[in-house]
């Protein structure tokens, strides 16, 4: 059974809005990952510049 004309532009239009929907939802899963790995970045980071001005003072020291 077909739906009436003016249904299928609304089945069609609700059919594209899943699909992007759906791209939007992988998008924010990627960008969710990139800030995860971001983040564990930045810590190694801070980790070498404390360990690095730990060592300097250090060798200043002597």
């Amino acid at each position: 059974m077909n739906p009436p004309p003016w249904a299928a532009g609304l089945i069609d239009d609700i059919k594209s809005i899943k699909q992007q929907v759906s791209k939007i939802d992988k998008i924010e899963e990627s960008v969710n990952k990139i800030t995860l790995k971001l983040e564990q970045l930045e810590i190694q980071v801070r980790t070498m510049e404390t360990s690095f001005n730990f060592t300097n003072e250090q060798f200043e020291e002597t």
